[in-house]
């Protein structure tokens, strides 16, 4: 995989900086950690269909297209990616969780993450 760089992080270098990495990883399974097995396990492209639909801002249509998906199979995957990790893709919140999970599992790996005990 590619080697990423904590500057590449912006702000949330801090918040990497100043929490045990254990913590980091934690936060990262609790909401990933699911879907990554549900990837490996199936050959599925969940983990990497969620990463677009959070870079769109949660713009299903743009994300459908920009993953030439037709509508309702999105709206189908979304709705996997919500049963399996058990989080809300219309709360704030926890959108904003889920992103910075992400961001987490891009810095600390998959290896770690599905390596962390949940």
């Amino acid at each position: 995989g590619e080697v990423l760089s904590i500057d590449q992080f912006g702000s949330y270098a801090l918040i990497y900086d100043a929490l045990n990495p254990q913590v980091i990883v934690q936060f990262c399974a609790v909401r990933l950690k699911k879907l990554i097995i549900y990837d490996i396990d199936h050959n599925s492209q969940l983990v990497e269909t969620l990463r677009k639909f959070l870079n769109n801002r949660g713009n299903s249509y743009k994300t459908a297209r920009d993953m030439n998906m037709s509508f309702s199979g999105f709206k189908y995957r979304l709705s996997r990616i919500e049963e399996i990790s058990g989080q809300d893709l219309r709360n704030t919140q926890e959108f904003y969780n889920l992103s910075l999970a992400l961001d987490i599992l891009d810095l600390m790996g998959a290896e770690a993450v599905l390596g962390a005990g949940i």
